[in-house]
């Protein structure tokens, strides 16, 4: 089972270290993150859920007390309640991705087109995307709130396929 760990905002790491060293396997999804800085685009290396690591294992009074008695961890969300089967399994494509890179993709006719990256595939689960700020937006539930994130991606705007047919960004760009 997957619990939800509340945490101080930044040590991540440092409790996923930690809990490892307690044979707890956790998670604490990154995402390359474009910021824009004095005009510049630059990539940094980003929590998708700031303030939260997931742990996996089987609850006990014994790992209850071993969890809490490390530095940083605030409390285990949902008093304490695991993931459900069905949020665990929508999550695990973020767990298992190691840091996730920034997606490429295109629009046509109004419809976004995901052509590189972990999101190629999951358009469907996008609810909003920002082409200036370089970025899609999903959503999950995790113990049965919904959570919206942010994941990078470089969107472009494909005019040429006005007529139907789907072009690679790289056609796009080419001048005629």
């Amino acid at each position: 089972m997957i619990y939800v760990l509340q945490i101080k905002n930044g040590k991540e790491d440092k409790i996923i270290s930690e809990l490892e060293k307690a044979d707890i396997t956790a998670y604490a999804p990154k995402h390359i993150l474009l910021e824009r800085r004095s005009g510049i685009w630059e990539q940094r290396i980003k929590p998708i859920f700031p303030g939260y690591v997931f742990a996996s294992l089987r609850f006990s009074p014994e790992a209850y007390y071993k969890i809490k008695s490390i530095p940083g961890v605030i409390r285990i969300a949902g008093s304490p309640t695991p993931l459900s089967v069905s949020e665990e399994q929508r999550l695990r494509w973020l767990f298992d991705a190691g840091t996730i890179g920034v997606s490429r993709g295109y629009i046509c006719n109004g419809r976004l087109i995901i052509t590189k990256g972990i999101l190629k595939g999951r358009e469907k689960d996008i609810i909003g995307h920002s082409i200036r700020h370089k970025r899609c937006r999903l959503c999950c539930s995790i113990n049965g709130r919904r959570h919206i994130f942010s994941l990078s991606a470089e969107i472009t705007k494909d005019s040429s396929c006005s007529d139907g047919s789907i072009r690679s960004p790289s056609a796009a760009l080419q001048v005629t």
